[in-house]
């Protein structure tokens, strides 16, 4: 009777990998859906301007709702929930290639700290005047609010939103989820060219 041992062996390790098998595709298959569908479910929705309040400038000051409309809309926000060393290669592209381009203000939100986004600001030449960078360090409520990072968010992109005003607000019109982080400054430059 000892092969039969070996044979409930082999069939052990096949369900094991089938197991593995299924949970890899369920890693893979479903993280991208679940970023897309958070995103459709955002486009055409009324702008959460609460979550603006838990923003810092590099400064570390507060920023407001108003604060982002100073410029005019519509608003092209940039949002990183991985922060660090890719959010800092999308600052220097959207600095050099459409910061305080109008129409519309750029704006660039990571959960990087107040402090980060200052030296970064400083070590990369970045135009504040023409690039408002965020932190949104401290409760993740803007980054929540946009579905950007949850409960339910499996896998952290870089997305764009385009936020029109509105009297009192602002409408999300469009939510794109940027496979490629370093493609986030020319999808914004086209972007705006279409107004």
């Amino acid at each position: 009777g000892g092969g039969g041992g070996g044979a409930a062996a082999a069939r052990a390790e096949k369900d094991a990998y089938e197991q593995f098998e299924e949970v890899m595709w369920s890693m893979d298959g479903t993280d991208m859906t679940d970023t897309v569908e958070a995103a459709d479910g955002l486009r055409g929705e009324i702008e959460p301007v609460e979550s603006w309040s838990s923003l810092r400038d590099a400064s570390g000051a507060p920023i407001t709702w108003l604060d982002a409309t100073v410029r005019g809309g519509p608003i092209f926000a940039v949002a990183d929930p991985r922060g660090g060393a890719a959010f800092a290669q999308i600052l220097r592209d959207l600095n050099s290639k459409v910061g305080g381009a109008s129409p519309g203000s750029v704006v660039a939100i990571s959960p990087d700290s107040p402090s980060d986004l200052r030296k970064l600001a400083k070590k990369s030449q970045i135009n504040q005047e023409r690039l408002l960078m965020l932190s949104d360090a401290d409760s993740k409520g803007w980054l929540l609010a946009h579905k950007c990072v949850g409960p339910k968010v499996r896998r952290f992109t870089t997305k764009l939103f385009i936020i029109d005003l509105k009297a009192g607000g602002g409408v999300l019109r469009e939510v794109m989820v940027l496979d490629d982080p370093l493609s986030a400054a020319d999808v914004v430059a086209t972007q705006m060219q279409q107004g």
